[in-house]
């Protein structure tokens, strides 16, 4: 059996598709898994051993192009195909791609995105869990960000690209007074694209890994490797739920109901969308008291 799953769009969507793959897994140990999606996220996707393929689409708007991309693909039969996207673009490759079945992503913007996912599972009679995402890092791979004293907090600071900040400031606060009371220290992960931005908490002696000097494996590494996660709505945030790290995740209304960490072991705060001059920025959530949710994480999971 032959399956191709779809999915563009942001890396933190990406991220949650894991679960959903790792159940197609369990109901067809044995066939072939694809998954097409953007370049941006082969770093991410590379590392799960649930997949057997990974097909890249590189955007195009000229459709014979997008034909050119199709007539490879249209060599192999698929038995499902799955359109995890349901856009333009999708519909067109997922019409014309040989299949013997195709179903398609109903989102509704009142539930979490993992609750689409599995509402096609649910569809085609096989029954949803959640579970940990299971990345495969190569072999022998370990990525040192200095002699860190532990507990280690790992910051997100950013948020996908268009999407609501909490503010730097803030995250800068946290990482100090956490420092001060526990004597651990920071890192803070972000994309190539983040480092300008994130300079203002290299003031600090106590504060690793530089966003832009990690490549996307490493930071997951570090996220892997850390006793409590910090974030806005990114991929990382995702990924420390996967992981299972103790997670404090900082989101907007809108954004909260469609990507906050399906997790046990996370406390999430919601908070205000703030149109600035400056970017989107996320008001109303006291530092003090995700401080105090820092604090509560570290005693349960001691």
């Amino acid at each position: 059996m032959k399956i191709l799953v779809i999915r563009f769009d942001q890396r933190q969507d990406v991220f949650l598709l894991g679960s959903f793959l790792l159940r197609l897994r369990k109901e067809y140990p044995v066939a072939e898994i694809f998954l097409m999606t953007y370049e941006k996220n082969h770093d991410v996707v590379s590392t799960w051993d649930f997949i057997d393929d990974i097909v890249i689409y590189h955007p195009e708007k000229d459709i014979f192009r997008k034909w050119a991309f199709v007539s490879i693909l249209r060599k192999v039969d698929f038995d499902i195909v799955f359109d995890m996207q349901n856009d333009q673009t999708t519909r067109f490759l997922s019409r014309l791609i040989k299949k013997k079945a195709l179903y398609k992503l109903e989102s509704s913007p009142e539930r979490h995105l993992i609750e689409d996912y599995f509402d096609i599972l649910k569809n085609i009679s096989i029954e949803p869990e959640v579970s940990s995402f299971n990345y495969r890092f190569p072999d022998g791979f370990c990525y040192r960000i200095g002699k860190v004293r532990p507990p280690l907090l790992v910051i997100a600071p950013f948020s996908e690209e268009g999407m609501f900040e909490w503010g730097i400031d803030r995250y800068l606060y946290i990482a100090g007074r956490f420092n001060e009371a526990t004597g651990g220290d920071v890192a803070i992960v972000g994309k190539k694209e983040d480092k300008e931005r994130s300079r203002p908490f290299f003031v600090y002696d106590f504060i690793y890994n530089l966003p832009g000097d990690a490549d996307l494996i490493q930071n997951l590494w570090v996220v892997k490797n850390c006793t409590i996660f910090l974030g806005g709505s990114s991929e990382f945030t995702q990924a420390a739920s996967g992981f299972g790290i103790p997670v404090i995740a900082i989101y907007d209304k809108k954004d909260l109901i469609k990507h906050y960490p399906v997790s046990d072991n996370a406390r999430i705060f919601q908070g205000e969308n703030k149109e600035l001059q400056t970017g989107k920025e996320i008001s109303g959530i006291d530092e003090e008291n995700v401080i105090e949710a820092i604090v509560d994480l570290l005693v349960e999971n001691k």
